[in-house]
């Protein structure tokens, strides 16, 4: 793959997602930069999900297809999309990935989130 003018440094770091459980509070899944990856079922065999954060670019990460696939299979209360539209090349969007979720008749609630924005989560 050739880089362009539009494209990010290479390297990164590792990919890695991260599990964070809140004691008496809710339990993330962050996937990182990560794409999908069949142990990802293994999450939710261990950890009850609450809030599940997940790429959909379509670059370096998932797209909306395979982020759903991966909600699929992690089976979260809430999902929350990120690592989209802040450069040209990630085309991924979060009416893809409703699109794509509806298809998959998952039922997570999908919260997507204003630039800068905050919100409270309930247990």
């Amino acid at each position: 793959m050739e880089k362009d003018e539009n494209s990010p440094p290479y390297y990164g770091g590792n990919p890695s997602g991260l599990i964070v459980a809140i004691r008496g509070g809710p339990t993330f899944y962050h996937t990182g930069d990560t794409d999908l990856f069949s142990d990802m079922a293994l999450v939710s065999r261990f950890n009850k999900i609450d809030i599940m954060l997940v790429c959909i670019g379509d670059h370096f990460t998932m797209g909306p297809e395979r982020a759903a696939d991966a909600v699929k299979l992690v089976a979260p209360r809430t999902v929350i999309p990120m690592h989209y539209g802040t450069f040209p090349v990630l085309t991924g969007t979060p009416e893809a990935f409703e699109r794509e979720l509806k298809k998959r008749n998952i039922k997570a609630e999908l919260l997507v989130m204003k630039i800068g924005e905050t919100i409270k989560l309930s247990e």
